[in-house]
């Protein structure tokens, strides 16, 4: 206790005359000034201050000594910032790491906190006011404060201290967030608007808004509703920004939404390490993602003046939050649990977790393709090259999940039993999943007509001429046998084959027709392949079964069909491109 008493006296002495001592006294002793002798003698003593408290158990008296030092480090800094700049964050520092290892009951480590945490908040609000460099101490007043409230919260938030007051830590948090939307207000209206630092402040107060409102929805929601609760919050920030625009704010709004996204890929992550499904976002897909990416996207619409890496992650999130939200629900409405699961959460999980059929991956295909379609019109509405790259990522996903899935692994001619795809005519299963993409590439290239590579044009063309030939094959498929098309299920018979030949020659005359009435030399030429194929199908294939004279007038019919074909894509085929095209 003597050692402390004595090492406060000899500090607060120190600190008076060096503020006393005029600054031409400061003169060179050898190669060492000697404000910078007074300066480590303050922070020495700062050091052996708290070594002293570590071997006394922390008395309340030796607590009381070190308040009265950081004190009057703070009022000396008040009357001279540059000589005690250093001196007073090297307390804080000082303070800060002795409550981070300080082990105390609760009240005591409640009031021993409050105290040293309201000494250097408004410590650092009184000499921001009278500064020359007003930044350093706006970021100690929102810095103390954000830090005392989550190191006590997590020292005795959980201890039961203030369990008699319903809601304490939140309403705490609405306190300061209050303060602070109280001095954004101050900063806007007393400061003005030509003030070099002006907009830092700002943004710093905002931050300080946004984040204790962030940590008294944290203290009081549910963890499922927590990510709800940032991105509504970021929305809320984003339309205060249409109305008083703030330099940083945008920059506020992608910290909250980096946490909002970082909650839900913590709870993703340690699901999917048990290969389990996340409860929550399975039970309330609407509030966790739904509900969010809609916030992103409201989000993104109100800061469109924000750089572009703001942008694109704002973008970026709402994309993969809808895209998610959209493949859940649909799963869960397939299945009948769209509006529950909660008292049959083990049927739920198991149904997610199992692999999609036929017709319930061609609904989910969908999500991928609609959502493309999205991204193009908004590229085309607002220019955003960034939404229109997004559609073209969400499109490959689209056609890759159609190759992949309804091509290569579960083709319905090789799927056995599995692929079921309606018995109804034409409008089935088939329809959905090839038929569809068909029509969404065909309003992909609309929209972006004029802006599209030519590798890109391409690949929309292809996809949706190879997909609309394995429709008219399938279909022909279905006539003949229903909804299952396996060749395990049933051999394919005479009529169907004729069928098949038939029904190919009429698609390469139909891509014939629409590219000469579109003047598409591409879907011309993509003709030839199929006439092709279906010519030597029926020259190899379907003339082998016949006999004698039908034969002979099957190859006579063919002959006159390959001379008229010769001559029609020698004339509007594999002519020069006209240069308007």
């Amino acid at each position: 206790m003597i050692l402390s008493g004595f090492l406060v006296a000899t500090a607060l002495t120190n600190m008076f005359f060096m503020l006393r001592a005029r600054p031409e006294t400061f003169t060179s002793i050898g190669s060492l000034h000697p404000s910078v002798l007074t300066k480590a003698i303050l922070v020495v003593s700062f050091l052996m201050m708290a070594s002293l408290m570590d071997g006394a158990t922390y008395s309340d008296v030796q607590w009381g000594l070190l308040w009265l030092l950081c004190a009057g480090t703070v009022a000396m800094s008040f009357f001279d910032e540059a000589r005690f700049f250093f001196v007073l964050w090297a307390a804080l520092a000082t303070v800060a790491c002795m409550f981070l290892t300080w082990v105390s009951d609760d009240g005591r480590y409640f009031l021993t906190t409050l105290a040293f945490g309201a000494l250097f908040s408004v410590g650092g609000r009184l000499l921001m006011s009278r500064a020359k460099d007003p930044r350093p101490w706006a970021a100690m007043n929102v810095g103390v404060s954000l830090g005392w409230f989550v190191l006590v919260y997590l020292k005795v938030g959980e201890g039961g201290l203030f369990d008699g007051i319903p809601y304490f830590w939140s309403i705490l948090a609405c306190g300061f967030a209050t303060v602070s939307a109280l001095t954004v207000s101050a900063l806007l209206t007393h400061v003005p608007k030509d003030h070099p630092h002006k907009e830092i402040l700002l943004g710093l107060y905002v931050f300080g808004c946004a984040a204790f409102l962030a940590l008294g929805l944290f203290v009081a929601l549910p963890g499922r509703f927590l990510p709800l609760a940032l991105s509504g919050l970021m929305a809320l920030l984003g339309y205060i920004n249409t109305r008083v625009p703030l330099k940083y704010t945008p920059f506020v709004m992608t910290l909250l939404g980096a946490a909002c996204v970082i909650s839900l890929s913590l709870d993703v992550t340690v699901y999917m390490m048990d290969m389990d499904v996340p409860e929550d976002i399975a039970l309330w897909p609407s509030m966790t993602l739904a509900l969010p990416a809609l916030f992103f996207g409201a989000g993104l619409w109100m800061v469109r003046g924000a750089s572009q890496s703001i942008r694109l992650f704002l973008g970026g999130a709402c994309l993969s939050l809808a895209t998610l939200a959209s493949y859940v629900m649909v799963r869960k409405a397939f299945h009948g649990f769209l509006f529950g699961g909660a008292a049959n959460w083990d049927a739920l999980r198991s149904t997610l977790l199992n692999t999609p059929d036929f017709l319930e991956r061609g609904f989910l295909n969908q999500i991928f393709f609609i959502l493309s379609i999205c991204l193009f019109w908004g590229a085309r509405r607002w220019s955003f090259d960034g939404a229109r790259r997004a559609g073209e990522v969400m499109m490959i996903i689209a056609f890759g999940r159609v190759i992949l899935f309804d091509l290569l692994q579960d083709f319905p001619l090789f799927a056995e039993m599995r692929a079921d795809v309606g018995n109804a005519p034409l409008f089935n299963g088939l329809l959905l999943t090839y038929g569809a993409p068909v029509f969404w590439g065909v309003v992909a290239h609309k929209l972006l007509q004029g802006t599209l590579s030519r590798p890109w044009e391409k690949f929309y063309k292809g996809g949706a001429l190879f997909l609309t030939f394995v429709w008219v094959s399938l279909t022909v498929r279905h006539l003949f046998h229903g909804g299952h098309l396996s060749l395990q299920a049933a051999p394919m018979t005479d009529g169907e084959i004729y069928t098949y030949s038939a029904m190919w020659i009429l698609t390469g005359v139909g891509y014939l027709l629409l590219g000469m009435v579109r003047k598409d030399q591409d879907i011309r030429i993509a003709s030839l392949p199929v006439m092709l194929i279906s010519i030597g199908k029926v020259f190899f294939y379907d003339a082998s079964s016949l006999t004698g004279l039908t034969r002979a007038l099957s190859f006579l019919v063919l002959g006159l069909v390959l001379l008229a074909l010769s001559w029609f894509y020698t004339r509007f085929v594999f002519t020069k491109a006209d240069p308007k095209i």
